[in-house]
């Protein structure tokens, strides 16, 4: 029997997780719930399902097992009802709008032993693994410097869509958009020791930033620097650089680059050789190209019928939503904040 779930909002993440949802033959759809009664109804019809008129209509559906939250991060504190109901919850970043929902929504989720997890699909991208891999194996020796960079484009009119959920700080780059980034960081490094910050908003008086330039420190010494804006005349996306001692890896989209020097050039035929004899010699082939939401599903429901933790975890956006939080706060105080 196909494990059935419900999505809670009807916007734009809400309409995408229905369509991976398609993907996944042992996963049904019984129910959509949002805060617009007549565009729920649309939106339900298109998906064919049950619109829900309230919350709790979901959580009295013997069939549901599982709730996505795709709603504004303002109303991800619902996620704490679900797991007090016994639901298991996947929730959309950042995992919350206030470190208060943030906590209570990752108490609940402890005290009532569900699997629950945090938006963050691009940990299941093949580049990141490949990343991961090569850093678990010192292929470029001890890491010494990381770089970072996204640059998009966001009008002003963006903030102001739908219901203006975006004006508020959950809605700016560093927590709307720089949260896959940072749980990243912490995926790829470990937990962060401290955090600097210096932030540009849309307007003065306002609390949406668009450019943000933030140094992490990480328990170990390491520091990766930060530099992001969505108000780049044109959308370059997003880059790293991981620099080590007896090379660097560098990340632009989904195209991966390692070489044997610090500053990137082509490698040498020898390494060439001895990393395409790494990636080859693997006994599993690689995962399918850039991860999507529907492998996070795919992940999400498998720990709920194997009865095991998923690979991200509702603790994984409990700390970005920390770090995110820290960021502002450096920012404010234009000082060092210390999260460990």
């Amino acid at each position: 029997m196909p494990q059935g779930c419900a999505i809670v909002g009807t916007g734009g993440a809400a309409r995408s997780h229905a369509a991976h949802l398609k993907a996944l033959p042992h996963v049904k759809l019984h129910a959509i719930w949002g805060s617009d009664p007549q565009r729920t109804a649309q939106i339900a019809q298109t998906l064919d399902c049950h619109a829900a008129t309230d919350f709790h209509q979901l959580l009295n559906h013997a069939d549901i097992s599982a709730i996505i939250f795709a709603n504004e991060p303002g109303r991800h504190v619902l996620a704490a009802q679900a797991a007090r109901a016994g639901r298991h919850v996947l929730v959309e970043k950042p995992l919350a709008a206030t470190l208060h929902d943030g906590e209570e929504i990752v108490a609940a989720c402890r005290e009532n032993n569900i699997v629950a997890a945090t938006v963050f699909q691009r940990r299941f991208g093949t580049e990141v693994a490949q990343i991961k891999e090569l850093l678990n194996q010192e292929t470029i020796g001890r890491i010494r410097r990381v770089e970072t960079r996204t640059l998009i484009h966001r009008d002003p009119s963006y903030y102001r869509q739908g219901n203006r959920w975006r004006l508020e700080p959950c809605g700016g780059l560093v927590m709307n958009f720089l949260s896959h980034q940072l749980d990243l960081v912490i995926h790829f490094f470990g937990p962060v020791r401290r955090v600097f910050a210096c932030l540009d908003f849309l307007e003065p008086g306002s609390r949406i930033d668009r450019e943000a330039m933030i140094i992490l420190e990480l328990c170990y010494g390491l520091r990766v620097t930060i530099w992001a804006a969505a108000n780049f005349p044109k959308p370059f996306g997003e880059s790293w650089t991981i620099i080590g001692e007896e090379g660097s890896i560098r990340m632009y989209g989904n195209t991966l680059q390692i070489s044997d020097k610090p500053w990137g050039n082509d490698m040498p035929v020898g390494m060439r050789h001895h990393l395409r004899h790494w990636f080859f010699s693997r006994r599993s082939p690689p995962p399918p190209v850039s991860g999507t939401l529907k492998d996070q599903h795919a992940d999400f429901f498998a720990a709920i019928e194997e009865g095991r933790d998923p690979k991200v975890t509702i603790e994984d956006g409990w700390n970005v939503l920390k770090l995110t939080w820290a960021i502002h706060e450096s920012h404010d105080r234009k000082t060092w904040v210390e999260l460990l």
